[in-house]
C-alpha cells in the first residue's frame, strides 16, 4: 500500500500529538563531537512518556479513532514499546485495548502496560506465533487493530519528532535513526526533507535482523535470516511496503551494526551519559562509534527508548567494565599456611585495588598439596591500572592466570 502521509498532515496532527507526547530534549554530547569531527546531539525519546517515541504514533491514531466515535476497542502486538504506547493513548481517549506479546517479552513491558490499563494476553514465544494467535483472535473479536509502523496515521504521529529536532536545531544536517518497521524513520524523513531537503536521514538496525536494509539494498522486500538480538524492540522480520516504499523515496543511506557494538553503546550512554536506554534505542550510537555516520555539520542521534530490563542492564555495565578493564578477575596459587592471603591482599592495596569477591579452593586433583588455589575479583581504575597489579603479583613470584 503507497502512503498517503504528507508534510501538511504531519504539521495539523502535532497539536493532537502534543496532548499525549512530550517535547523531549535534546542533549549535546562532547564525546562524540571528538569523535566524529562535527557537533553531535542526542534526541532523547528514552525521555518520552512511556519510555520510547511510540506514545507519538499511538497518541495520535488513538485520538483520531476516539474523534470518530466508531471504536470502542483496540487491539495491538507488540514486544513491549508500542505495547504501552497503544494502552497509555487508549486510556485516555476512552477505548479499551488488548495488547499480544511474546511470553518471553521483558517482564518490565508486561506489567508497564497492564499499569497503563491494557489487557495483556501472552502468547507464543517468537514474535511471529504471537502475531498468528493475535490474528486468530481478532477473527473472533473485530476490534480495530493498530499496527506498530504500518498504518498512515502511526506514520504522521511519529512525523512530530523530525520537525521537534528542526526547531530544536536548524543547523542540523545529518539524523541518525533506529529501524525496525520503518514507523519512525518514515514520519521524520518526510517532516524533515518537505522542509530541509539537504539534510541526510541515516537509518541504522541491528545486524541480527536487517529486513529492511537489505530490503532498501536490493531494491525489493526481502526476509533475511534473523538471530537472537539485544535489540528486541526494531527485530521486525517482514517489513510493510508502505514503510519500504518510504524509506527508499525519503532515506539517504541504511546501515547495520553489529550485537557487539550495541553492546559498548549502551554502556556508553550510561557511563558519559547517563542515559539509561534500550539495545533498540542505541543503534544510532553503536554507528556512530564504530565509524559507520559520515556526517557534514550538525548530527541528530535518535535515542528512540529507555525500557530496558533492570537484569540485562546490570549485565551491560559489568560486560562495559570488563573491557574497560574495570574489572579484573585472576587466579593463582598460594601457600596454605596462615599469612599468606593477607599478603596478597595487602599488595592489591597497596597498588589501590578493590576488592569485590575472593573464592579458595583447595581440595582438587590439579591443586598440590598444601596449597590454595585463589580466584580474585578486582575494581580497578581503568586497563593501565589492572596491567600494574598483574605485573606486581609476577613481581613477587606468583603465577598469574589472567580470567
Amino acid at each position: 500500500m503507497i502512503s498517503q502521509v504528507t508534510l501538511d498532515m504531519i504539521l495539523q496532527a502535532r497539536e493532537i500529538v502534543n496532548r499525549t507526547a512530550r517535547v523531549t530534549p535534546l542533549l549535546s554530547s562532547t564525546q562524540c563531537t571528538e569523535l566524529l569531527g562535527q557537533p553531535v546531539h542526542f534526541k532523547l525519546e528514552n525521555l518520552q512518556r512511556t519510555g520510547s517515541f511510540k506514545i507519538r504514533g499511538a497518541g495520535f491514531k488513538l485520538a483520531r479513532l476516539a474523534a470518530e466515535g466508531q471504536t470502542r476497542a483496540v487491539m495491538a502486538i507488540s514486544a513491549g514499546n508500542h505495547a504501552q504506547g497503544v494502552a497509555l493513548a487508549s486510556r485516555l481517549n476512552g477505548i479499551q485495548s488488548t495488547v499480544f506479546m511474546p511470553e518471553n517479552a521483558p517482564l518490565s513491558k508486561i506489567q508497564a502496560t497492564k499499569r497503563y490499563g491494557a489487557e495483556v494476553l501472552c502468547r507464543g514465544l517468537t514474535f511471529e506465533e504471537t502475531r498468528q494467535h493475535a490474528m486468530e483472535w481478532l477473527n473472533e473479536n473485530p476490534v480495530e487493530f493498530v499496527s506498530p509502523f504500518d498504518d498512515d496515521d502511526i506514520i504522521t504521529g511519529q512525523g512530530s519528532c523530525g520537525l521537534e529536532i528542526l526547531e530544536q536545531l536548524p543547523t542540523v544536517q545529518t539524523v541518525v535513526v533506529p529501524v525496525g518497521g520503518g514507523g519512525l524513520i518514515s514520519g521524520m524523513a518526510i517532516a524533515i526533507k518537505s522542509l530541509k531537503p539537504d539534510v541526510r536521514i541515516i537509518g541504522v538496525q541491528t545486524e541480527s535482523v536487517p529486513s529492511l536494509v537489505e530490503s532498501f539494498k536490493k531494491g525489493k522486500i526481502v526476509h533475511p535470516i534473523h538471530k537472537p538480538t539485544l535489540a528486541d524492540g526494531i527485530a521486525i522480520k517482514q517489513p510493510a511496503e508502505r514503510n519500504y516504499e518510504l524509506i527508499r523515496h525519503y532515506v539517504d543511506e541504511m546501515i547495520t551494526v553489529s550485537e557487539e557494538a550495541i553492546s559498548r553503546a549502551l554502556f556508553f550512554a550510561i557511563q558519559y551519559k547517563h542515559i539509561i536506554a534500550e539495545g533498540a534505542g542505541v543503534v544510532g550510537l553503536a554507528a556512530l562509534l564504530e565509524g559507520k555516520i559520515q556526517a557534514t555539520g550538525p548530527t541528530v542521534v535518535v535515542i528512540s527508548g529507555g525500557n530496558i530490563d533492570v537484569k540485562l542492564l546490570d549485565s551491560i555495565i559489568n560486560k562495559g567494565m570488563l573491557e574497560k578493564g574495570r574489572f579484573l578477575i585472576f587466579r593463582t596459587l598460594i601457600e596454605d599456611t596462615p599469612g599468606n592471603l593477607k599478603k596478597v591482599l595487602n599488595l592489591l592495596a597497596q597498588h589501590k585495588a578493590n576488592v569485590l569477591h575472593i573464592q579458595h579452593a583447595r581440595f582438587r586433583s590439579n591443586i598440590p598439596l598444601s596449597s590454595t588455589e585463589i580466584e580474585v575479583e578486582l575494581e580497578t581504575r581503568d586497563a593501565e591500572h589492572a596491567e600494574e597489579i598483574l605485573s606486581a603479583l609476577n613481581a613477587k613470584g606468583y603465577q598469574v592466570q589472567r580470567l
